[in-house]
This record gives C-alpha cells, sequence and structure tokens, in this order.
C-alpha cells in the first residue's frame, strides 16, 4: 500500500489528467461527428418512409374513388334503364 501512495506524485498525477485531456478530446469530436452523422442519416431514412407512406395512401385513395366513381355510373345507368323500362311511354315518345 505504502509503494502505491510512493508511486502517485504531483508530477504523476498531473501527467495522468494531460494524458486524459489530450486523449479524450479527438474522443469526444469523434462521438460528436458519429452522433450528428447518426441522426442525419435517421432523418433522412424517416422522410423517405414518410415520403412513401403518402405515395401508398394517395395511390390507394385514388384507387377507391375511381371505383366509387365506376360504381355510381353503374348505379346511375341502371337506375334510369330502370325507370324507363317501367313507364308506358317508349323514351323516344317522351319527349316529342
Amino acid at each position: 500500500m505504502g509503494f502505491f501512495v510512493r508511486g502517485v506524485t504531483r508530477r504523476n498525477l498531473f501527467a495522468i489528467v494531460v494524458g486524459a485531456v489530450l486523449a479524450g478530446g479527438p474522443f469526444i469530436a469523434f462521438n460528436l461527428w458519429l452522433d450528428n452523422l447518426i441522426e442525419r442519416q435517421g432523418q433522412s431514412e424517416v422522410s423517405t418512409a414518410a415520403k412513401r407512406a403518402i405515395a401508398l395512401a394517395e395511390a390507394r385513395v385514388r384507387d377507391a374513388v375511381g371505383t366509387l366513381d365506376t360504381l355510381a355510373v353503374a348505379a346511375s345507368a341502371h337506375a334510369i334503364s330502370s325507370i324507363w323500362r317501367r313507364c308506358a311511354v317508349p323514351p323516344s315518345a317522351r319527349f316529342l
């Protein structure tokens, strides 16, 4: 125990602190650079995923609207033809 206490002088303690600061500086800079890089890549991935999800949603809405338009046209054509079938007067004579 006495040998360890004798071996740590002020000069050695100063050298330890200076070595830690000199080694820690580049490590902190690298850590900040890496955090920034990961943050930018994450934002890019989230942006790409959001754009893809919006495009898929828009395509699905477009398909649904097209299907509803087709159904509306078919339903109105069916309704008009059934109305004309119920009429006693033919369609050509009705507007005369």
